[in-house]
């Protein structure tokens, strides 16, 4: 998951995920963005992805659903 840099108070501060292509040893990563597009950033600025487990896909479907 990639950090966006200035995000608005209510929007989501994280992108992705990514695939990762390569790891830099000066502390850097490159993406892949889309197919035709990478980028290096510091490993700072992402965070591993988690994916979700399905009882919390199930509470979010709750909360989703009008009462």
């Amino acid at each position: 998951m990639k950090r966006i840099f200035d995000p608005a108070k209510l929007e989501h501060r994280w992108s992705g995920p990514y695939e990762i292509i390569q790891v830099h040893v000066n502390g850097n990563i490159t993406i892949q963005v889309n197919p035709h597009l990478w980028e290096r950033l510091n490993i700072r600025r992402v965070k591993p992805y988690k994916q979700p487990t399905p009882s919390a896909l199930q509470q979010q479907q709750q909360l989703d659903t009008p009462l």
